[in-house]
């Protein structure tokens, strides 16, 4: 009760992950990213897909690298939470040794199974105006996830504000972040923090697929 009643900054300290940090993390990516994770990784499993998600976690370079993700934390070194962020400008590189690393993970089969997957993807989110959602002048939060009994309690909102003053710091003035359509909880927090829709990306493919009615491109200015 007394971990419940203190605030958030008292209960929980944001820290750099390590890779040794896979297994919790691969569980908190997969939480945030849902059935496209089963779809692009674990090919409709998401056991398959969390356990890829952990091995690439624990490499460098790629877009789900411990390097860009930080650390939510109770006093007693429970990890809760994760916030996976870097320079939009780094995103085509992410992606680049993401598909490099994945191949020896996957095997030819699966390899190409994500390549055609990742392909349809595209094709199906971007039109031409839509490519340039996340402008090079922008820090991207790729992920934000919190585990579910311990949602509600400011976490979330402590992890976006971590990851928007490193963006700070690192002469950034604006965030952005992408978030599902149907997730109304995460946009009415995004939209409390600051964070306004700029785009709505359909994924026609993924709808037909998966469900997926697409997510709302958001984001917000950070210099002041």
């Amino acid at each position: 009760m007394a971990f419940e009643r203190a605030p958030v900054e008292q209960r929980i300290v944001i820290t750099r992950a390590k890779p040794g940090d896979a297994r919790i993390a691969s569980r908190l990516i997969r939480l945030a990213m849902g059935g496209v994770a089963d779809f692009m990784f674990g090919f409709g499993g998401s056991t398959e897909a969390t356990d890829i998600i952990g091995k690439l976690f624990a490499q460098d370079g790629n877009g789900f690298s411990y390097r860009f993700s930080r650390f939510a934390k109770t006093r007693n070194g429970d990890i809760v939470g994760i916030v996976l962020a870097y320079p939009c400008g780094k995103i085509i590189g992410s992606m680049a040794t993401t598909a490099r690393q994945l191949i020896p993970m996957l095997g030819a089969l699966n390899s190409f199974r994500f390549l055609r997957n990742a392909l349809l993807l595209s094709l199906s989110a971007f039109s031409p105006r839509q490519l340039n959602i996340c402008r090079h002048d922008e820090y991207y939060i790729s992920t934000l996830a919190v585990l579910p009994e311990f949602q509600g309690m400011g976490i979330g909102t402590m992890l976006l504000a971590y990851a928007e003053d490193e963006a700070k710091r690192a002469g950034f003035m604006r965030c952005s972040l992408g978030v599902d359509v149907e997730n109304s909880r995460a946009l009415r927090l995004y939209k409390h923090l600051g964070y306004k829709i700029t785009e709505t990306v359909k994924l026609r493919y993924f709808t037909q697929r998966i469900g997926s009615r697409g997510f709302f491109q958001m984001a917000k200015d950070i210099r002041y």
